[in-house]
């Protein structure tokens, strides 16, 4: 077994991020990986993931702030932007900066006593890849970074409180990329992005794509579809990022609503939904239409999102989006639906849905597309009394997360 250390925000993770459910199919390729997180699904400090038998992955917590101090001003004087700037001005570059201490200490205790000469460390939060560069030169350890959907170049996201914490945290990004002996892109547009944006060199550059546990295909799979009475839309995740089209969704909906009639029409949530967007809903009179269900555990909002007929994808239609794919649609192609994606048409999340023959990319920039792509999908359920679905599984199938942790592995164990 070639053992890694890996530094990571949670573990086992609830559903929104792909490379850390990942790891726990890295034992079958070979790779035993040892985990420092903040968050970790057992009470105690130590505890393992007995999955894989004797190639347990074993799991140590940090100790840091898991709340923001400043959080009082949220919950009390609802002033979460206050808090959200407080926070952002002295934790750098983020809150998970507090795990710092008790994750070097957790990491070069592991490393030593198990000798372990690779390190990966995955984002967000960005803090994990301080960790990182900390141990690679205390331990001199080979350093291996997965930053996600990247950093600075999310510009809806990245916004810096000030200009010197703008110019602090580019710089830090710059040394991470160059100080890192490995980067793992998650999408070919992220790794054009780190060559054609931050020069950095093509061999030290790698993607592995996010994927669907095959385990959450088995189990829809195993379960009989009953058609529903009414037309239903299912989202999963966070309904409301910056930048997301929610509310064009949500207008094109009442429209349908208006033209099929209140009972006929479902959009069904599974995640967090904000205040501001439950108001929206309100006051376009959708609270019949637009359901929330509330927050759950993956396995449990999986399943529940796969009952309805059709399932929907938003993002961000800006030009850093079209290298972005959000981790659900990994999930969706899993759930054997057809999938509604509202995106840049030349992106590579369209690509994706296009390539799997899983369902229509439409743009929130386009009159009336998103309410004609969905009157389109309710008269053909209406008729018919399911949706045509006709996916490549071949092409499905590269989006294994037992498949891709082969990958993974590679990577690990070459020097």
């Amino acid at each position: 077994m070639k053992k890694v250390l890996v530094i990571t925000r949670e573990y086992p993770g609830r559903g929104g991020g792909i490379a850390v459910p990942l790891l726990r199919y890295l034992p079958t390729h070979g790779c035993k990986p040892y985990i420092v997180t903040n968050r970790v699904a057992a009470a105690s400090s130590i505890t393992r993931d007995e999955e894989f038998g004797e190639a347990s992955i074993e799991v140590h917590r940090t100790t840091c702030l898991n709340r923001s101090p400043f959080a009082v001003l949220s919950k009390y004087f609802h002033m979460s932007k206050t808090a959200e700037l407080l926070e952002s001005i002295f934790f750098i570059p983020d809150l998970y900066v507090t795990c710092l201490p008790s994750a070097l200490v957790a990491g070069m205790n592991l490393i030593r006593r198990e000798r372990i000469d690779t390190v990966l460390t995955i984002s967000p939060p960005e803090s994990t890849h301080l960790i990182g560069l900390l141990l690679s030169k205390l331990a001199k350890v080979r350093w291996l970074a997965d930053f996600e959907d990247l950093w600075t170049t999310r510009k809806i996201i990245y916004q810096p409180p000030t200009v010197l914490h703008d110019q602090l945290i580019k710089k830090m990004e710059r040394l991470f990329y160059r100080k890192a002996d490995h980067l793992i892109a998650n999408t070919y547009g992220n790794r054009e992005v780190y060559i054609n944006d931050f020069h950095i060199p093509e061999s030290k550059i790698s993607v592995i794509h996010g994927g669907y546990d095959p385990k959450d295909m088995a189990a829809i799979q195993s379960r009989y579809h009953i058609r529903n009475t009414e037309f239903n839309i299912g989202y999963m995740g966070q309904f409301d990022k910056p930048g997301y089209p929610w509310k064009e969704l949500l207008l094109a909906l009442k429209k349908l609503v208006t033209m099929v009639g209140n009972d006929m029409v479902r959009l069904n949530i599974y995640g967090y939904v904000s205040r501001a967007a439950m108001r929206f809903i309100n006051e376009n009179n959708l609270d019949d239409n637009a359901i929330w269900h509330g927050i759950f555990p993956h396995g449990e909002a999986f399943r529940m999102t796969s009952d309805n007929d059709i399932l929907l994808v938003t993002q961000t239609e800006a030009g850093y989006s079209r290298s972005i794919v959000p981790c659900k649609v990994y999930h969706y192609l899993a759930m054997g639906r057809r999938i509604l994606t509202i995106a840049e048409k030349d992106g590579e999340l369209a690509s994706i849905v296009r390539r799997t023959n899983t369902g229509e990319v439409v743009s929130a920039r386009t009159d009336d597309g998103i309410f004609n792509s969905l009157k389109k999908h309710y008269e053909e359920w209406k008729n018919s009394g399911q949706l045509r679905y006709a996916p490549d599984c071949d092409e499905i199938k590269k989006y294994d997360l037992s498949e891709i942790a082969g990958k993974l592995s590679e990577i690990i164990k070459s020097r």
